[in-house]
């Protein structure tokens, strides 16, 4: 039995039942990103995705490569066999040939999750398929949503607030949709007046219609940007 212990959503080490360490992760700031394990460096593609392992001195260690899906089609290498995070760095099961992904189970022999998605059509359509059948542009770390692959190289933290929008997950467990916001209510209140502007002459002596007489300052809404510091124009009307 393996035990796994995490920094939210990513393993950090291993331990058997009796508690002795096994593996231990660095992690990058992307999401399943492992920069080294074991003295071996992970290589990545654009998608994510494993491709190899390099050791302290450079030399690869280990070449992976997989179909649109994620199946994998080859390993080689010496430390091929004691890596199992591959495609679009999630974990493989070697005995049952499955991804981990979080959530549910993924099959990349025929492309879809076991289970049906546990936030229901929020997620797609269809509730087994996997990153909307463009596995080549889109991913899917927790098993719950399509997000576009340029979604990975924004930090982790950007990851986890655009997966929120849609109550993805706490603390392991999975959260419904958070309820949609309300309409933004229309708040009036006096408007305070600045001062007075002059009308510039235009060409022929004449005042420029295009200018205003006086400006106001519009209240600030709840949670506006004066309230976090940041001025707010001032709106001049004729």
């Amino acid at each position: 039995m393996t035990r796994y212990f995490n920094d939210g959503w990513s393993t950090l080490f291993e331990t058997n039942a009796a508690g002795t360490l096994g593996k231990s992760y660095v992690l990058g700031p992307r999401i399943d990103e492992i920069l080294q394990s074991a003295g071996q460096n992970y290589l990545y593609d654009g998608l994510g995705s494993v491709t190899g392992l390099a050791n302290s001195s450079g030399a690869k260690s280990a070449t992976y490569g997989y179909d649109v899906f994620g199946a994998l089609r080859f390993k080689s290498g010496t430390a091929a066999n004691a890596n199992n995070y591959l495609f679009t760095g999630r974990e493989l099961d070697p005995e049952s040939a499955l991804y981990n992904y979080r959530n549910r189970y993924y099959n990349p022999s025929v492309g879809r999750f076991l289970t049906k998605d546990p936030i229901g059509l929020e997620g797609g359509v269809n509730e087994y398929l996997y990153a909307m059948a463009d596995p080549v542009n889109n991913i899917d770390p927790n098993g719950l949503l399509r997000l576009p692959k340029r979604v990975r190289n924004a930090v982790l933290g950007v990851l986890v607030g655009i997966a929120s929008t849609v109550g993805i997950v706490h603390e392991g467990k999975v959260q419904g949709p958070k309820p949609r916001p309300k309409e933004k209510e229309v708040i009036t209140a006096p408007l305070t007046p600045v001062k007075e502007e002059k009308k510039p002459k235009g060409k022929k002596g004449k005042d420029n219609k295009n200018q205003c007489d006086i400006g106001y300052v519009l209240p600030p809404l709840p949670g506006s940007a004066e309230t976090k510091g940041i001025p707010i124009d001032i709106v001049f009307v004729n």
